[in-house]
């Protein structure tokens, strides 16, 4: 989903010009109210550990309640499936029945990205160079469709050409719509697929360079994204039911002395793009990082777009080169992940950092433990009572770890 592309520069013109006129933008906006300070509560909940195998577990994102997690792994010993050597694979987690079963795996480019689970559990979609029966879909990839209750696996996605590849797939929380992202040479096309129907519609507009796309809102109806200006990047919402599209706030560049970074000020996803999340009322927030010109991490914040009031404003702030990000947003808006204080190595953009649940109502923040821990790739379920996370440490949980460094699947539960 972080796959950036640059078009020329007639294509970034049209661009500009067709979000001057619908920024919201102007004198008559008015201005953000300051961002109160964020209260930090007592640690509290509890943490389970998810997988003990004999190889690490990476990416994972949960269910509405928690019940159901997929999740990446590479581990070889979590089903009695014979394993695919060297490649990653995806399963699928029941944590009330007990049991885990593996979904596809991908030994080309693009290994298994972006996953995405539905609120009951029953659809997952997720990005991957080969289908679970041995399809090669190569450097295109492809959006597949995954029914836990059929065991079948469906390929949603349908390039225009063969020069066309996926760059993003998701599906919203309802399990009704399916969004897909494409790239070729440069241009982007974005496609809504009706996962009932397989009907399809294409929401992008011509000449729109789409550098990123968040997951939908639960409903379906909204996508936020982000387009770069040639200097800056905007942050745009499209509204499915009225096929309309409209800028929400806008990335200025940074001080940056990276040869390779052309969207100076780009907007950060945490994990697999779950830091850029919507609702169903199309409030918006993500993370915004910036690199020095020591490549080191600065200005870093949370934003939120209030479609009520009509503005977008900062919510949390980073003190230094430390970063603070929003990972994941719960189904209602109401509760995030939040990452506070995390250090990092650029370019892996994980490091040792404190994980909370954020209260937006109350303004609080939980963390899940007492002291910073060492995390990548964190998710909330939509109804905000859990938060699953990979680790390498060993000391998150009473249970004896089974695979030395390689990394565990872990969850925190909110104390009911």
């Amino acid at each position: 989903m972080n796959k950036v592309r640059f078009g020329t520069i007639a294509a970034l013109m049209a661009v500009v010009a067709t979000l001057s006129a619908c920024t919201p933008f102007g004198p008559s906006t008015p201005p953000p109210p300051p961002p109160p300070p964020t209260v930090f509560d007592p640690p509290s909940g509890t943490i389970v550990r998810l997988t003990s195998g004999n190889d690490q577990s990476i990416r994972s994102t949960p269910s509405g309640d928690g019940r159901y997690v997929v999740f990446v792994s590479e581990a070889t010993d979590l089903t009695d499936r014979p394993d695919t050597p060297d490649t990653p694979d995806l399963f699928l987690m029941d944590r009330v029945a007990g049991t885990t079963v593996w979904i596809g795996y991908s030994d080309a480019y693009p290994t298994i990205m972006d996953m995405t689970i539905s609120a009951d559990g029953r659809y997952v979609v997720y990005m991957s160079g080969r289908g679970p029966d041995g399809t090669v879909f190569g450097y295109s990839g492809a959006s597949l469709l995954y029914d836990r209750e059929t065991g079948i696996t469906t390929a949603v996605s349908q390039p225009a050409d063969p020069s066309e590849s996926v760059a993003a797939t998701s599906i919203s929380a309802d399990g009704s719509t399916i969004v897909i992202g494409y790239t070729r040479l440069g241009a982007f096309r974005g496609e809504v697929v009706d996962r009932a129907t397989m009907a399809r519609t294409v929401w992008s507009r011509p000449g729109e360079q789409v550098v990123g796309i968040g997951w939908p809102s639960p409903d379906g109806t909204k996508i936020v994204y982000k387009v770069p200006d040639g200097v800056g990047t905007y942050v745009m919402l499209h509204d499915t039911v009225t096929a309309t599209s409209r800028a929400i706030s806008y990335v200025p560049p940074l001080t940056i002395q990276l040869p390779f970074q052309g969207n100076v000020g780009s907007i950060f996803h945490a994990g697999v793009g779950v830091g850029l999340s919507v609702d169903d009322d199309g409030d918006a927030m993500w993370s915004e990082i910036g690199v020095g010109p020591d490549n080191s991490l600065v200005n870093t914040k949370v934003r939120r777009y209030d479609a009520t009031a009509g503005y977008t404003s900062t919510v949390q702030q980073a003190d230094g080169n430390k970063i603070t990000a929003v990972a994941s947003v719960a189904g209602d808006g109401q509760s995030y992940v939040l990452m506070t204080d995390v250090e990092v190595e650029q370019p892996e953009l994980f490091g040792t950092g404190r994980l909370s649940r954020f209260d937006r109502d109350t303004n609080r923040a939980t963390p899940i433990s007492a002291t910073p821990i060492d995390f990548v790739f964190a998710a909330m379920s939509a109804d905000g009572d859990h938060m699953v996370f990979t680790s390498p440490q060993t000391d998150l949980t009473a249970d004896a770890d089974q695979n030395g460094d390689g990394a565990d699947l872990f969850m925190w539960s909110r104390d009911s």
